[in-house]
């Protein structure tokens, strides 16, 4: 016989907003909470739609992808035991050998009533329970299905909230009823961005009277659009405000007769969803989370508060950031061992003073409070952690136990957040000896104090699992301060601070062994550093024990994977599991060739610049604005680059970067006068740490060549010339510089002294591709055919595994010099250097050595966008 699945009964799982299970007697069953598999499993038999059985297949693959059958099938079992532990016999069930579920009647949660309200018609007892978004701020590191599955059913049941509550202001309104203005507030507060949405707000407002609330409305809407995502309301939107304020009489009914009742509503309706006071780590400014230049780097955004969006008056007096530690419970059965509990509270507590992010309640205070009458009458443990928090105004409660593990001691310890009443860290010590616990209680200490760094700073929190096992204090410390050095990485002229961050990231991987993810951002520090080689071994050692890692992590180590074997297309899968990462996606794009994406990818996210910006990464913004308008120029929208380029000079006018994309644009579209006038401009430009005046001149040469003004090509080149022999270098044999200049001569088509000065460099330089490629191109253009075929032949028994293709594209480039009977060659050359992992980005329009396949069928194809 079947068993039925329901969601009535003595258990309580609430789900919407910040997750909790209650048992019969309205306890926290902390021993699931602290868990975040298990709450992860028990949210997916609960809450998926439709509800019912799940085969146990389906269950591995949510949740253990990664492992093998027999591991992921014992995994599963013990996680459903653990289940039946603590909720019951009767509550999970199972049909045949593959199935699981629910019983009938035995847990109630949020969730399903709430969708078999709405089926039900009774929208407003939908949205009593709906007290936030779907498991709001919980994530499980090492599922990443789950955490799509997590995201499509938080957006879906957001999305039925709104539309209920929408429903119900307009049958109010249409019933005449004041609640019609409160149902619309609460509407808007779960969609803030909807400008639809907001206009039939103002409307309705307008409607009842409420001429000033409309107004109001509006100018809070527009205010909310430009600071999060730096847009300014549709014209039909600002029209309408407009209208409504040019009349000088409110429309519909009188408005003194509806002044109370908006009032009322306005006080009775829960504040926009976005101005509720939120985790720093929920909001869009800590989305940005990471941005990419040659890798990503990580915000500078430091958490140092965080507060519930809990109204409840009795929460109101908590500080999440105020720690209380209570001694821990002698759980050994051994009296002896009664002082450990007090020593281990004070370790902690000590500890955490040391660390600068949060306050302590003295140790001395809560030993007396432990002991107190009020305390030890609470009849369960939550009820007492919750009466210690108010009493000491503490958000963040530590409790633990010590125990017996066999022969040894082991000391566990439980960060509660007072606020939400759940658990949100467990801490298990090493296991020592009975008679020389220190090492457990050092252990124990270091892992707590960086549990708690790990939860209120914004720079480690994407790398670390605070549930799983949070990293000591000292790697942490050490992590962000290699963090800010990679950061800082990405600005002209810093690059050398990668290599000082790998070393960092190394260190703090050598502290604490289990914070893997230091090995992959490490690796990524190798990588920004040049070295490639160091970069793909220590993602092979990440790899090993990717198990360690964060969604986030383990997507980093992937996209590094892919980086160092060449593999772009595995890189931008890797990317896309980060869409919190738009600009490292949308790079991704580009060098697969997938403009459109690039470009659909920066402008949903428009928020993304001002974030960088507010965050100092100033040198990864101008990356956004490059790529954006590199992705324009890809897909021919010319103007729609220009009108990047000057909001990007808008923001960084003295900059050559931006000066540069200007110019790119405005040789496209042919605007001469203009660009003559930029190239004037960049003349008094100083020298930017790498780049010169010349940078702007010679690579606007190019672009004026591919666009068909090959007189004006010249000419920018000449002007290149002109300004490196007025500005003689400080070392005549500064590499860089001649470099530089030899790159202007080949644009002014002045072969022989750019060959003279390649021919310097590679004497100087013998194992570089770059010079050896243009002394082949030069050979092939002044037709000597011998030179220019050994030349190419010397670069094809070049074997280095980092070169991404680069050898490869040089005997491209001569093949198509040689004539038009090398001409399917160079084709053939040419894919194989993107197959070998060469990226696509502007340089193949611009080559002006492929000129000769420019009119060719299967070039034209290779160049049109992938996406």
């Amino acid at each position: 016989m079947e068993e039925s699945i329901s969601t009535s009964g003595g258990y309580e799982f609430l789900a919407l907003g910040s997750a909790e299970l209650k048992g019969p007697e309205g306890n926290q069953l902390l021993s699931i909470m602290a868990r975040p598999k298990l709450v992860a499993l028990l949210s997916y038999l609960a809450a998926s739609a439709p509800r019912g059985f799940q085969r146990r297949d389906s269950l591995i693959r949510l949740f253990w992808a990664e492992s093998d059958q027999e591991r992921a099938r014992s995994a599963l079992r013990q996680s459903l035991y653990h289940l039946r532990r603590s909720l019951g016999e009767d509550v999970l069930v199972t049909r045949g050998d593959e199935e699981v579920g629910l019983a009938d009647r035995g847990l109630w949660c949020d969730v399903a009533a709430f969708e078999e309200a709405l089926d039900g018609g009774r929208r407003e007892d939908a949205l009593d329970l709906y007290r936030g978004d779907f498991l709001e701020g919980f994530h499980v590191s090492d599922a990443p299905e789950y955490e799509r599955w997590v995201d499509g059913r938080r957006a879906e049941l957001r999305d039925k909230a709104a539309a209920a509550a929408w429903q119900l202001a307009e049958d109010a309104q249409a019933a005449g009823n004041e609640a019609a203005v409160r149902w619309a507030r609460r509407a808007l507060g779960l969609a803030p961005l909807d400008e639809a949405l907001v206009r039939r707000v103002i409307q309705l407002l307008d409607a009842v009277g409420d001429r000033s609330g409309a107004v109001q409305e509006y100018e809070a809407f527009a205010k909310r659009l430009k600071d999060e995502l730096e847009l300014d309301p549709a014209p039909e939107t600002q029209a309408l405000a407009q209208s409504i304020r040019a009349r000088t009489a409110p429309n519909g009914r009188a408005k003194a007769a509806k002044e109370s009742a908006v009032a009322d509503t306005r006080e009775a309706a829960p504040p926009p969803r976005e101005l509720k006071t939120r985790p720093v780590t929920h909001t869009w400014a800590f989305r940005l989370g990471m941005a990419a230049g040659a890798a990503l780097v990580v915000t500078l955004l430091i958490v140092l508060s965080i507060s519930s969006d809990e109204s409840d008056a009795g929460f109101s007096r908590l500080s999440p950031t105020r720690v209380l530690v209570t001694p821990f419970e002698n759980q050994t059965g051994d009296a002896d061992l009664d002082p450990l509990g007090k020593m281990a509270a004070d370790w902690i507590t000590r500890s955490l003073q040391g660390t600068g992010l949060v306050q302590t309640v003295p140790p001395e205070a809560a030993s007396q409070l432990g002991a107190t009458q009020v305390a030890a009458s609470a009849e369960r443990e939550d009820e007492r952690v919750q009466t210690l928090a108010e009493a000491t105004s503490a958000g963040t409660v530590i409790t633990g136990a010590i125990y017996m593990s066999g022969d040894s001691l082991q000391i566990e310890a439980l960060v509660t957040d007072a606020i939400s009443q759940r658990a949100v860290a467990n801490v298990v010590s090493p296991p020592a000896a009975v008679d020389d616990p220190m090492p457990a209680v050092e252990a124990l200490r270091e892992r707590v104090a960086g549990a708690l760094a790990t939860r209120f700073d914004g720079r480690i929190n994407l790398f670390a699992d605070v549930m799983g096992q949070p990293p000591t204090y000292e790697a942490y410390r050490i992590f962000v301060e290699a963090q800010a050095l990679s950061d800082r990485g990405h600005t002209q002229g810093s690059s050398h601070l990668f290599g000082e961050a790998k070393q960092l990231f190394l260190q703090a991987a050598e502290l604490d062994t289990t914070l893997v993810a230091a090995l992959v951002r490490a690796g990524w520090a190798a990588m920004s550093d040049g070295s490639p080689a160091e970069a793909e071994s220590l993602a092979h050692v990440a790899d090993s024990r990717r198990d360690r890692l964060t969604v986030v992590a383990a997507a980093q180590l992937d996209q590094l994977l892919a980086e160092t074997s060449g593999d772009k297309a595995a890189a931008l899968r890797a990317a896309r599991r980060m869409p919190e990462i738009p600009l490292d996606l949308a790079i991704r794009a580009i060098w697969t060739n997938r403009p459109s994406e690039a470009v659909a990818v920066l402008t949903d996210n428009e928020w993304y610049p001002g974030a960088l910006r507010v965050a100092g990464l100033y040198g990864v913004e101008q990356y956004y604005w490059l790529f954006l308008a590199m992705g324009y120029h890809m897909l021919g929208e010319h103007e729609a680059e220009l009108g990047v380029a000057v909001r990007a000079r808008e923001q960084y006018p003295q900059s050559l970067f931006m000066l540069q994309v200007e110019t790119r644009a405005l040789a496209a579209l042919g605007r001469i006068d203009e660009l003559d006038g930029r190239l004037e401009e960049a003349i008094d430009f100083p020298d930017q740490e790498g780049w010169l005046p010349t940078s702007v001149m010679v690579f606007t040469a190019f672009e004026l060549r591919a666009h068909g003004h090959l007189e004006a090509s010249l000419d920018a080149a000449e002007k290149a010339i002109a300004w490196y022999e007025t500005h003689p270098p400080d070392d005549p044999r500064d590499r860089e510089r001649r470099s530089a200049m030899a790159l202007a001569f080949y644009a002014a088509e002045r072969w022989d002294d750019a060959r003279a000065l390649y021919e310097d460099l590679a004497t100087e330089f013998p194992d570089s591709v770059n010079y050896q490629g243009f002394l082949g191109t030069l050979a092939a253009r002044r037709g000597d055919r011998d030179q220019a075929l050994a030349i190419s032949e010397g670069l094809a028994g070049l074997n280095d595994p980092y070169d991404f293709g680069r050898d490869t594209y040089w005997q491209a480039c001569i093949a198509a010099l040689l004539g038009e009977g090398e001409h399917e060659r160079a084709m053939e050359l040419l894919r194989g250097s993107f197959a070998d992992g060469r990226k696509f980005n502007l340089q193949l329009h611009l080559d002006l050595d492929l000129e000769a396949l420019f009119d060719d069928p299967g070039f034209q194809a290779f160049l049109e966008p992938k996406g």
